[in-house]
């Protein structure tokens, strides 16, 4: 299993990181100096579009460069985005041949004059002082980046505003190791999230940073994007509406292939980015998340009686999760994400695959169903 690790604890500020007390200042019109950069990838989306832009046009915060890049769309899409241009000049439309949603920001990247940057995906919307408050964080705290949490939402209704009401505490301060670790950590205290539309950062900063151009681009892209902060800004309150309901989206059409073949060489270019910028504690506890997450696609495959590529699934995940955790195992389940159950988990899946299948039929089929009736009453 390799050599025994040390434990890692959890630094007093990455636990929670400071809490300021106060809600973010409103920056009134005269204030709204800095132009925010807002880059939109729009494709086939029409029946959307409009209420992503709308939202925008919405906001509180006024000085605004909208660059809606209509990625080769077939549909209406580009013709309602200029039809928006031709309405406010804060918009400006970019029309080009179909790339995927990396190709897209990049094309926006190219056009960007704003002194902050931040992205929104076409088919999501925003609430109406999302870029003001991030804005009164950033000036209020002196940062170079504000996040905030995030909702998902059905796409056939619009929510009710999530404004923050008056007095409550809803912000956070993070150094730039604080901030990766919760990127990292996909913990639900500080929804981060793997996206780049719920974070708004200065230009400066990040303007030389490139999409690859491959599904789950924001996989490298983000995690460099967030390491270009000396301090961060959290927001806890979901002030970005995240649409769930569309059958085609990137995220709603991943299969085990893509995850072997493409998510999983860019899980590695994060961990040599990580590597490069000296976090190889952060290194450690995102190898873990991905072997949980592989663990889960383990049991899925096994699970799988129409799918053809089931077995070779299984032999392809089996390979991935060993070459991943066998000879780190200690170091591994030793961060401070780690769950002394996806231990277990994994060490009966080393031992041999056989007992991690019959654990979990064990666990899904009797233990789970008892202690949900226990519950019951």
């Amino acid at each position: 299993m390799g050599r025994k690790a040390k434990t890692y604890t959890l630094p007093d500020t990455v636990a929670g990181g400071r809490q300021t007390g106060v809600v973010p200042q409103s920056v009134p019109p005269e204030e709204q100096t800095d132009t925010i950069s807002v880059i939109v990838p729009c494709y086939n989306i029409g029946s959307l579009v409009e209420r992503s832009i709308r939202s925008l046009l919405a906001q509180t915060y006024r000085n605004l460069e909208i660059l809606l890049v209509d990625d080769g769309s077939t549909d209406r899409t580009g013709e309602i985005c200029d039809l928006y241009a031709s309405r406010d000049d804060r918009i400006r439309v970019i029309h080009k041949e179909n790339g995927g949603p990396g190709d897209a920001r990049n094309a926006g990247l190219a056009r960007v004059t704003g002194s902050f940057l931040t992205y929104l995906d076409g088919d999501d919307y925003i609430e109406p002082r999302m870029y003001e408050y991030m804005m009164g964080c950033i000036r209020q705290f002196g940062a170079d980046m504000a996040v905030c949490r995030y909702r998902m939402v059905d796409g056939r209704q619009e929510v009710a505003s999530a404004d923050l009401p008056a007095g409550e505490e809803a912000v956070y301060v993070w150094d730039r190791r604080e901030a990766l670790f919760w990127l990292i950590a996909e913990d639900d205290r500080y929804v981060v999230q793997n996206a780049v539309w719920n974070k708004l950062c200065r230009t400066d900063l990040v303007r030389d940073l490139r999409f690859p151009l491959t599904k789950y681009e924001d996989i490298l892209y983000v995690t460099q994007f967030m390491a270009s902060a000396e301090r961060v800004c959290y927001i806890d309150k979901p002030m970005h509406n995240y649409v769930t309901d569309r059958g085609d989206s990137a995220t709603n059409t991943s299969t085990i292939d893509e995850i072997l073949h493409i998510q999983l060489p860019s899980y590695a270019e994060r961990d040599r980015f990580l590597e490069s910028i000296g976090c190889h504690d952060l290194v450690l506890m995102h190898d873990y998340m991905v072997c949980k997450k592989l663990l889960v696609f383990y049991s899925a495959a096994g699970r799988d009686r129409t799918g053809s590529r089931a077995d070779d699934h299984r032999r392809e995940l089996k390979k991935a999760i060993r070459d991943l955790c066998r000879d780190r195992f200690d170091a591994l389940y030793s961060t401070p994400v780690s769950d002394p159950h996806q231990r277990l988990r994994m060490r009966l899946f080393l031992l041999h695959p056989w007992f991690y299948d019959r654990f979990t039929d064990l666990n899904e089929g009797v233990v789970l169903p008892l202690r949900r009736r226990l519950r019951a009453g």
